[in-house]
């Protein structure tokens, strides 16, 4: 689940029980940009999936803030430009 920060950036929660990290979304104009991939495969599309039911822009790139492996075991399944 989604949560608006403001009208253009929106977070999902970490969360204790599968060690799940804050993971962040900015929309622009034209497109997208997801900050850190997630713990996993399973967690970077499900969090891709939220996005998309929430923004009407195409996401075209990942920030990664931080090499810990909650933050980036999700990289693999994204493709998307990275920067890290």
């Amino acid at each position: 689940m989604l949560h608006q920060l403001t009208s253009n950036v929106f977070y999902s929660a970490f969360n204790h029980d599968t060690d799940r990290p804050n993971l962040g979304c900015v929309a622009g104009q034209e497109s997208a940009l997801l900050i850190d991939a997630g713990n996993s495969p399973m967690h970077a599309k499900s969090f891709l999936e939220d996005v998309s039911q929430t923004i009407d822009v195409p996401v075209k790139y990942v920030v990664i803030t931080h090499w810990h492996w909650d933050h980036v075991f999700g990289l693999q399944s994204l493709p998307f430009h990275s920067i890290g």
